[in-house]
This record gives structure tokens, sequence and C-alpha cells, in this order.
């Protein structure tokens, strides 16, 4: 559930720090989740001209395409490579996962 929260914040963040600029003003840019839990490195990067997303979510590298509609974000359910790590991590990374793709 804390990363639930997390990503919504970070999403809520920056819509507010692009305000003044398009809703595609985060393409192209790659952001960092800070105080991920179990200390995972968590990340989402966009890509404008693919309308893909991709990063790391603790464990695995994954990826999808996102869709802007209006002031909206949605993403197709992410594709993901199948490493085994420490069980932690893997748990903050299925939470990660599943918290995403229940963004709209």
């Amino acid at each position: 559930m804390k990363i639930f929260f997390s990503l919504i914040t970070a999403l809520l963040f920056l819509s507010a720090c692009h305000k003044t600029e398009t809703p595609e003003s985060f393409v192209d840019r790659n952001y960092i989740m800070r105080d991920a839990p179990s200390g995972a490195r968590i990340t989402i990067g966009f890509e404008g001209n693919s309308k893909r997303f991709f990063g790391e979510s603790g464990v695995n590298r994954y990826f999808g395409v996102y869709t802007i509609y209006g002031k909206n974000l949605a993403f197709s359910p992410a594709g993901s490579t199948m490493m085994m790590g420490k069980p932690d991590l893997m748990k903050a990374e299925q939470e990660y996962l599943q918290a995403l793709g229940k963004v709209d």
C-alpha cells in the first residue's frame, strides 16, 4: 500500500511541477522514486515519440505504453524481465507494478 501512495504522490508531483507547460512536458525524462520500500531502486522514464514508459522496478526492468488524454495519464499493463531477487525487493516490485496498472 505504501508503494501505491508513493506512486500517486510522485505522479501528482510530476503534474504540479509542470502546470505551466503542456501535458506532454514530462516526456523524454527519467524519474526516481524517493523513499522506495526496502531500499528498492524504482524508476520511470517516458519516451515522447513512441509513447513508451520504462524503468527499474526493484529487481527487474519494465516497459509499456502510456496514453495521454486531456490532463490524464494511463499506462498499459507493463511487461518485464523475469529475474529473481531478495524477497523484500520482489514484494516492493510487485506492489509497484500493480499500483502502476491502476493509475488513470
